[in-house]
């Protein structure tokens, strides 16, 4: 579906899709890292090519989303997933304490992934 979407895009835009098919070849997964400052340790995900694809093709991704990372902290997902928080609760609460001393500043504090 994202594939035929880029079909439909300014020949400008089907050039970045192209440059960022060559640059993963036959992976289906692109290697991210997380952000200098956004956790007190460095975690890296791998993030499945199609899912990049369809986040530009659809318009999820743009200077508002940009910024709202840039203005929030967030809590890491591999630390505070529902199995995590019902069978270690004091790890929870220990990351959640962590994310508010590390990120202080920040005005919001976001971990979407955990609602439901």
């Amino acid at each position: 579906m994202a594939l035929e979407k880029i079909k439909k895009r300014p020949q400008s835009t089907q050039r970045i899709f192209q440059m960022l098919a060559a640059f993963i070849g036959d992976d289906h997964s692109v290697t991210c890292s997380s952000p200098d400052g956004m956790y007190r340790e460095w975690y890296v995900e791998g993030l499945s090519y199609i899912e990049l694809l369809q986040l530009f093709c659809n318009d999820w991704l743009d200077v508002g989303v940009i910024h709202l990372f840039a203005i929030c902290a967030f809590f890491n997902p591999r630390e505070i997933s529902g199995d995590i928080c019902t069978k270690y609760p004091d790890r929870t609460r220990q990351h959640i304490l962590e994310v508010y001393s590390f990120h202080s500043a920040r005005p919001f504090f976001i971990a979407p992934y955990v609602a439901r």
